[in-house]
């Protein structure tokens, strides 16, 4: 048996109790887990015939939503305010379409392609402006027009417009105007002013690209475009390479990154130190990498891989480097339009879908002849990390590895510690072999090294010992050299990690700083706070880093939907230097580009490197298509130094020199998915990877081939030796040869010269291989020269398709929200699951257990987010459901349903990437009753008392609880694993908040000892008992003092239940203050106040056993305000008798008032108690009274109008006199009875005097010039023990609707007669016309009517017909009257 004690391992929230206490998440009864191939279940019939508006309505209900495709979920499609969408067009972009033709075998001319394009603009065009006929209708802007790359538009539209533009014949899709960002750099602390050598010098070198520079590779003649921040084109070293290009952020012809000035002309966004995340550099780095021509007047000279080629640059990405995806696919149609060869995009959103539409525009791109290099993205080194555009099939992904580099290091000396140092940096005129002749006092630095840790030091001249942590390796050496240390020694607060995983290089910022590990960092601490002080440097040495190592950073694919190998190369990416603008170094001078350089680490910085490469090759060969490009890159790469999976590198890393020389291209033919005509169709596409994408095991072997195209440019015949090299356990990837997995290709192939050969490679899986990842390389090895090979990466995704798990935290669920304020209620479901297969979209839907009948979706989730074979947390129920109708252009209700009692199914549907269903399920109770038995009882307790007095040698206290529920047996006899033990019983030791729960035996049962607290004048605990659902049967607590301490309690003369009285109208109850421990008392106050709305006092009386030791009583009452009493009690003992031990003193009788209002509890709940001894001793002990309940006879009702007209955006009320409004709120019993209250100027009604019912009632609420509403609610009542009782029910949006306005002569209609209502009182203050009540009819409210014109009410059946005229009269004439424009 545990102790209750402080110390106790305490819960500190109900979702830990909840979780901890559900036999660990474990299955907890029949399990249904069902792959629907036929016979689909109606809610499956459902979700698969959902349409992409609909699937975005159901987004929000997920409570992690992330963006997909179509439309945000965020956007109201019931909002006027304006969005902006990028609405794309049935037909293709001309060359994709000519091209698209083609391959299909159908003739389509250049002429006729950019006819359809047209068409499509135009039609559009007039749809759209017969959309907005009037000013009230809102208004539109086209902001862009994409006819290259994407054929479609940027639009800024009234959200409630968005549905309309579907219906034009030339649309097709409807995509959010989603935010995308630079891919930004990921080293923990970048240089402010720093290098290391000349830029780009490391890369350049180690792999040939100085060499191909001889040879006259250098990009001459190839148009390169950079779609990124801008650039500084006035940077030395890219401005004769800068052509053009254009702004998208600020629509001119000036790309220039955002500077510092703009910063300034913005009013300095983010204060004094503002300017950092305002201005932009990105760009200029990317730009330097790929052109730079190394011409500044500067030792840090960056010499990109192209430097001869025509940089034109668009800028896309604005302040903080933050884009729209309106800017990235106008500039990529004009990239396009422009005739660039290669463009860069070092940008991109975190989320996986090969689909999103600026995946689309880079495919068209590509199709259209433009090679385009895109960054993976830096969310690695998770798999599936690849984002967008990155997953784009045709686009060419790139991710990040690093070059040998050369680190100084050093031996530390101090004392007998000796440590080994790497350099972490230095500034520019450090000359650190210096340091090997001095000896240095050195200093610990308490802290992380922030200016505050040096407070009271000198450390000028010195060493500083700093730890890791926080605070940016760049501040902890800057502060040092702001304080005046010689040097800085930084340890590694990861004892596991070694040195730091940093070198920073040179910079004007830094002094000689060494990199420690964390051991060398505390043994040198030792020494120093043990008064060794004295440290010295010898040993100047070198270490080479291997290089070739793929950045953690970098993102990993595989891609969703289609499962291809992505990124399909690395190349170098880690803290390469390059150009960055002047004002970045320079802010008051931004012409000064000494130091315009900077080392940056990410796919941004690989992808530029790759960009340079695909340049070069272009020059190379000006007749390269993009796919020959990306094939013959992946065909030449090299691996990396050690093994890593196909989807984490591709094809290797990129080997620049083999690719322009080689003369051997290796191309496979594959087919991926794309958007055409609006519709998710396969292409084919050439690429340098076998990608097998997602097998789903179908119970027999599987096999599947590709063809491959081997093409020799050369001269000279060549013979190839075919090897197959599989890998395994990387990244969880299987053994191939052990589970029978094959690739299977032939052994050698003859090419001649100048010719082409196509061979087939054959994957063959047999039924019995082991679920998972299998993967490797096709090796093609010269057989004369085994120097030249060349390698095509391979991989598949083999699943069992369908759900793993779904445990579900607890088998029942409360729906009761009259209990959200008992303690350990929780109106959440949480489960867990995990996926054999990838599912895109994922729905929570409520299934009757009992009739089989799907109910509706409680919640939905983005599959993207979800990986098969991990196990995720969710809430798939929160009470509430959104019921399926039979209306298929409205399949589900969008308002809420409050789940009742009863016996349910929870199951995940899931549809996975070609839209079929999978289901799992398990049974869910919606239980609002209470636990049926709960008790506590402890040792030396009294009958309907709190206090427990112990003696000082006892250290604990023994206790038995109880606690039944009889959901329990239901539960069992379905054949769920359920017992009593699933129950609550959670305690409250001297705490406001849970500390903790009893450990309950299978009957619900449980034993334990409570720790006393000599030291505390009362010990304070209480116990709450919950069932499973968290129902609340009650609290009862106690009160711990040490023997013969002096107390007052209030004992009820009634029964009491969990030591609480439970108290209806017109109850008699009499509390008899009784003083315990006394010690010779002559006079004893009492004092209290009661309110007369729930309380009155009846009798206060001095009880018989006072009466008997001489006690006399004297009563006074003061009327504090009308309804306010206080009382003051008075017994004086004569003295005749010793007045000591336990004495009942004094009886106060109540009576619960015919209540005006419903109140939980009497006001009678606190009393204060003043002793005088007979040697005039005052003392103030401590007093408790009994807890008086009250169960209210009647109910009551509060909540808001939602009037359409006085509706902010977000649904909150405008600011008004809503006294004033004129409208009235009405409730209606089932009897037909009504019942009115009172509104306050907030729009808040009351209503009270409801009768106790389980029965339902009907809110009405009726606002001039708007339709009158009805809302349902059957729970303005409370139960306890089975007896139900008044209860004050807030009411929501799911019972008070938003009324629409429009409504002038309340007719539940919204017709012409509402018009010529407008009309007749047009000027005037009429209330019933004066729909926005600002004192006139006007335009504004005559536009309420036109905006909800022909609406019928749905809150009644009988709605009449709407009319359209009156004595030939329509709207439009109507307003051609009132002058209305």
């Amino acid at each position: 048996m545990r102790k209750l004690a402080p110390n106790s391992k305490m819960s500190k929230s109900f979702a830990a109790i909840a979780l901890s206490s559900s036999v660990v998440l474990a299955p907890l009864g029949p399990v249904t887990n069902v792959t629907k191939a036929e016979s689909l279940s109606k809610a499956e019939t459902i979700l698969a015939n959902l349409s992409p508006a609909q699937r975005q309505a159901l987004e929000k209900l997920s409570t992690n939503d992330q963006s997909g495709l179509f439309l945000d979920s965020n956007v109201n499609l019931e909002s006027s305010s304006k969005v902006s969408v990028i609405v794309q067009f049935k037909n293709k972009p001309q060359k994709a379409a000519v091209l698209e033709a083609a391959v299909k075998g159908e003739s389509l001319s250049n002429e006729q392609a950019k006819a359809n394009v047209e068409l499509d603009h135009s039609t559009f065009k007039k749809d759209l402006a017969a959309n907005f006929k009037t000013k009230s209708e809102g208004s539109f802007k086209i902001k862009r027009q994409y006819k290259d790359a994407f054929n479609g538009v940027a639009l800024e539209v009234p959200a409630n417009k968005v549905k309309d533009l579907l219906k034009s014949d030339a649309v097709q899709a409807i995509y959010s105007d989603s935010t995308v960002k630079v891919e930004e750099p990921t080293s923990e602390a970048q240089p402010s002013k720093e290098a290391q050598g000349q830029g780009m010098a490391a890369e350049r070198s180690y792999l040939n690209i100085d060499k191909l520079h001889d040879e006259g590779y250098t990009g001459k003649g190839v148009k390169v475009a950079v779609l990124d921040t801008g650039v500084d084109y006035n940077h030395p070293d890219i401005k004769d390479a800068f052509k053009g290009g254009y702004d998208f952020v600020d629509n001119d012809n000036d790309p220039m990154e955002t500077t510092y000035a703009d910063w300034i002309k913005a009013g300095k966004p983010g204060g004094s130190t503002g300017a950092a995340s305002y201005v932009t550099e990105h760009g200029t780095h990317v730009s330097g990498m790929i052109v730079g021509q190394g011409k500044n007047n500067s030792n840090y000279a960056t010499t990109g891989i192209a430097p001869d080629a025509d940089l034109y640059v668009y800028r896309v990405l604005g302040p903080g480097g933050s884009g729209t995806t309106e800017n990235i696919i106008a500039a990529i149609d004009q990239a396009v339009a422009d005739g660039m060869d290669v463009m860069n995009l070092s940008l991109g959103a975190n989320y996986n879908d090969p689909l999103f539409p600026e995946a689309i525009a880079i495919n068209n791109a590509v199709l259209s002849g433009v090679t385009a290099v895109v960054a993976a993205g830096n969310s690695g080194n998770g798999m599936y990390t690849v984002g967008s555009p990155g997953g784009a099939a045709l686009a060419l992904t790139v991710g990040a590895s690093d070059v040998p580099s050369q680190i100084p290091t050093m031996k530390g000396h101090l004392d007998t510690a000796n440590s080994d140092m790497r350099l972490l940096a230095k500034n520019f005129s450090d000359d650190i072999s210096t340091l090997l002749s001095n000896t240095y006092d050195i200093v610990n630095i308490p802290g992380i090294g922030q200016a505050s840790n040096y407070n009271n030091l000198n450390v000028t001249g010195k060493v500083v010992l700093v730890a890791r942590g926080t605070s940016t390796i760049n501040d902890k050496i800057l502060q040092a050299k702001l304080k005046g240390a010689a040097a800085i020694l930084i340890y590694n607060n990861n004892p596991d990690e070694g040195y730091l995983p940093y070198y920073l290089g040179e910079g004007t910022d830094f002094i000689p700083s060494f990199n420690l590990t964390n051991a060398d960092g505390l043994a040198l601490q030792q020494k120093i706070t043990s008064g060794n002080t004295k440290f010295s440097f010898s040993d100047l040495g070198q270490l080479s880093t291997k290089g070739d190592n793929l950045a953690d950073f970098s993102s990993r694919g595989p891609t969703r939907v289609n499962y291809e190998i992505k990124p399909e190369i690395t190349a170098p990416g880690v803290s390469v230097l390059s150009t960055v603008p002047g004002f970045i170094h320079s802010p008051n001078d931004p012409t000064n580009y000494q130091y315009a350089y900077e080392r940056m680490s990410g796919t941004s910085m690989a992808t530029p490197f790759t960009t340079g490469v695909a340049t070069l090759l272009k020059q190379a060969n000006p007749d390269l298509q993009p796919e020959d490009i990306k094939s013959i890159l992946m065909n030449t790469a090299d691996s990396l130094s050690q093994p890593y999976s196909v989807f984490e590198e591709g094809a290797g890393r990129i080997n620049p020199y083999n690719a322009i020389h080689s003369t051997i291209e290796i191309k496979v033919k594959e087919s991926t998915p794309t958007i055409i005509n609006g519709e998710v169709e396969q292409i084919n596409i050439d690429t340098g990877a076998l990608s097998f994408g997602n097998k789903a095991y179908n119970g027999s072997d599987l096999s599947d081939t590709r063809t491959v195209t081997l093409l020799n440019r050369g001269e000279k015949t060549k013979t190839f030796n075919i090897q197959v090299n599989y890998q395994s356990n990387i990244r969880g990837s299987k053994v191939a040869v052990a589970n029978g997995v094959t690739v299977q290709a032939p052994t050698s192939v003859t090419l001649k010269g100048v010719s082409q050969k196509k061979l087939n490679i054959a994957l063959n899986i047999p039924k019995t291989a082991d679920k998972g990842i299998y993967e490797g390389y096709v090796v093609f090895t010269n057989k004369d020269n085994p120097i030249e090979t060349y390698r095509i990466p391979f991989g598949v995704h083999y699943v069992e398709q369908g759900f793993q798990s779904l445990n579900l935290s607890r088998q029942s669920i409360s729906t009761d929200r009259n209990n959200l304020s008992a303690p350990l209620y929780s109106p959440y479901l949480t489960a867990n699951f995990t996926l054999k297969s990838h599912m895109r979209y994922i729905y929570a839907v409520l299934t009757d257990a009992t009739t089989g009948e799907d109910l509706g979706i409680s919640n939905a989730f983005d599959g993207v987010a979800y990986n098969e074979g991990v196990q995720y947390n969710i809430q798939p129920f929160m009470g509430y459901y959104y019921p399926f109708t039979t209306d298929s252009s409205s399949p589900f209700d969008n308002k809420p349903v409050k789940a009742k009692e009863g016996h349910y199914k929870m199951k995940l549907i899931g549809y996975d990437d070609n839209d079929k269903a999978f289901t799992i399920a398990q049974d869910l109770f919606v239980d609002n009753t209470m636990p049926n038995q709960f008790d506590v009882q402890v040792q030396g307790e009294k009958p309907g008392n709190p206090f427990i007095e112990y003696k000082p040698e006892q250290k604990t206290i023994p206790i038995t609880a109880s606690i039944n529920d009889k959901i329990v047996d239901q539960m069992k006899a379905i054949g769920l694993k359920a017992d009593q033990s699933q129950n609550y019983i959670g305690y409250y030791y001297n705490s406001f908040y849970l500390t903790g729960k009893l450990s309950l035996d299978e009957n619900g049962k449980a034993k334990d000892e409570i720790a006393m607290q000599p030291n505390l004048s009362v010990l304070n605990v209480r116990f709450a008992g919950v069932d499973q659902a968290t129902n609340f049967n009650g609290m009862k607590q106690y009160l711990f003092v040490k023997e013969g301490t002096p107390y007052v309690y209030g004992q009820a003369n009634v029964a009491t239940r969990l030591n609480q009285v439970n108290a209806q109208v017109g109850d008699k109850i009499t509390v008899t203050l009784t003083a315990n421990n006394l010690a010779k008392l002559q006079k004893a106050n009492y004092n209290f106040t009661t309110s007369t709305l729930d309380t009155n006092i009846v009798n206060i009386a001095l009880n018989p056993e006072a009466k008997k030791l001489g006690g006399q009583l004297n009563v006074t009452t003061t009327n504090l305000s009308s309804t306010t009493v206080k009382s003051n009690v008075d017994v004086t003992f004569d003295g005749t008798q010793d007045v000591s031990g336990d004495i009942p003193m004094v009886d106060v009788t109540i009576k619960i008032p015919e209540l005006n209002d419903v109140y939980n509890y009497s006001s009678f709940y606190s009393v204060n108690s003043t002793f005088t001894s007979v040697d005039n001793v005052v003392t103030k002990p401590l007093t408790a009274i009994v807890p008086i309940n009250i169960l209210s006879n009647t109910s009551s009702v509060i909540g808001y109008i939602h009037p359409e007209s006085f509706n902010n955006a977000d649904g909150t009320l405008k600011y008004i006199d809503y006294t004033k409004l004129g409208a009235n709120v009405t409730v209606v019993d089932s009897k037909g009875k009504k019942y009115t209250g009172t509104m306050d100027s907030r729009g808040q009604f009351t209503i009270g005097g409801l009768p106790v019912t389980k029965d339902a009632f009907t809110v009405v609420t009726d606002i001039p010039g708007h339709f009158t509403t009805y809302g349902k609610f059957d729970t303005a009542y409370n139960t306890i023990d089975g007896f139900i009782y008044g209860y004050k029910l807030r009411l929501g949006t799911e019972t008070v609707d938003t009324a629409t306005a429009g409504d002038i002569n309340k007719d539940n209609v919204i017709d012409i007669n509402d018009a010529l209502a407008i009309e007749t009182y047009w000027g005037t203050n009429k209330r019933s016309a004066d729909i926005n009540f600002d004192g006139t009819v006007d335009a504004k409210d005559f536009a309420y009517v036109e905006k909800n014109y022909l609406l019928q009410s749905t809150a009644v059946d009988n709605a009449p017909k709407p009319a359209k005229k009156y004595k030939g009269k329509t709207l439009a004439d109507i307003k051609i009257e009132l002058g209305i424009q």
